[in-house]
């Protein structure tokens, strides 16, 4: 229910109420002709009414996940998003982003509405025109498990503070303007099945701590500017299944330990489906695996 629902029905359930309580009290009776009885019960009416809209309208987001998203709207130019999922409306009007869902498209929060300390747990906002910078408090949305922002006009860093999103599922943010190294500490979100960072400009190296991502399946790293070796380590990362690496411009030669991948060739077996290394600046032979799946 909307705003409006909750106070359509907050009049109906205040009408009701009152006839039955002045009734039950006899009140109409009981007053002489010509008393305060109307203004009383208009004045009643209202602190009902003001009660119970603060029952329903309150805030119920948790104040910490309140307070980013509105950090998260004016970084990324928030009225300039794409028609139609612009929070602006709802920001003015002072509406509670887990409780209005029509106001705050893309996002989907935890528990139901009126309840309290609503955790934000997706962000749903891929080909948005989302255009600036990711707030440096993006971790405080610890419940997070899915975010999609690809294809936007994202830029800057990606903030370290994200590692600790330790419920993420799904990151992905390909196809935006993001520049700097890849936080290492990616490798403590220990819930990680999907790393999408494609098409940015992103550089350093690739941070030998994914391969502790015990759950990670799909990992998206082509086309930036990420330079040095490939880490042997990333092998360690048992369960993933897609490895795309291109376009960059990784030096030195592939790791031996990769001649131990095997192809996926069942859905009950874990191995490799794709594994593009193409377009880089790598040398010497290449495991048998790497030619039957062409990835150089």
């Amino acid at each position: 229910l909307s705003v409006g629902s909750w106070q359509k029905f907050s009049i109906l359930f205040v009408n009701i109420w009152m006839k039955n309580t002045t009734n039950h009290l006899n009140i109409r009776n009981s007053l002489p002709k010509g008393s305060l009885h109307a203004p009383f019960k208009n004045v009643f009416r209202r602190v009902v009414l003001i009660s119970i809209a603060v029952l329903f309208v309150s805030a119920n987001t948790a104040k910490k996940d309140l307070e980013f998203l509105h950090q998260f709207y004016n970084s990324t130019n928030g009225a300039d998003w794409m028609e139609g999922f612009t929070w602006s409306k709802g920001i003015d009007l002072g509406l509670d982003p887990c409780d209005d869902a029509d106001y705050f498209k893309g996002l989907q929060c935890s528990g139901t509405l009126g309840d309290p300390d609503r955790r934000v747990t997706s962000i749903w906002l891929s080909y948005m025109n989302l255009n600036g910078t990711l707030p440096s408090t993006f971790g405080d949305l610890d419940h997070l498990q899915l975010l999609y922002l690809t294809h936007n006009s994202l830029r800057g860093p990606i903030p370290s503070s994200m590692c600790r999103m330790a419920n993420l599922t799904n990151m992905e943010m390909a196809l935006n303007g993001l520049t700097g190294p890849i936080p290492d500490c990616i490798g403590d979100m220990q819930q990680l099945i999907t790393l999408d960072l494609r098409s940015n400009a992103l550089s350093g190296t690739i941070p030998a701590g994914l391969g502790r991502l015990m759950t990670l399946q799909q990992l998206f790293l082509a086309d930036n500017r990420l330079t040095g070796t490939i880490p042997p380590e990333l092998y360690q990362a048992k369960r993933v299944e897609d490895l795309y690496l291109s376009y960059n411009r990784l030096t030195g030669t592939v790791p031996r330990v990769f001649s131990r991948y095997r192809l996926k060739e069942d859905p009950s077996m874990t191995g490799l489906v794709q594994l593009d290394l193409r377009a880089n600046q790598l040398e010497g032979t290449y495991p048998p695996v790497i030619g039957i799946l062409g990835a150089v």
